[in-house]
């Protein structure tokens, strides 16, 4: 596991939350826990 690749995820993840905002509630869910955006 490489700290570049978590890194990556983790802005795909943010930006799929935002994008995502209410077409899946588990995925708000998920992401709204971490950090309220």
């Amino acid at each position: 596991m490489e700290l570049t690749e978590t890194r990556g995820t983790a802005e795909m993840f943010d930006k799929l939350c935002i994008r995502t905002s209410s077409a899946q509630m588990d995925w708000m869910r998920h992401c709204t826990e971490p950090a309220a955006v």
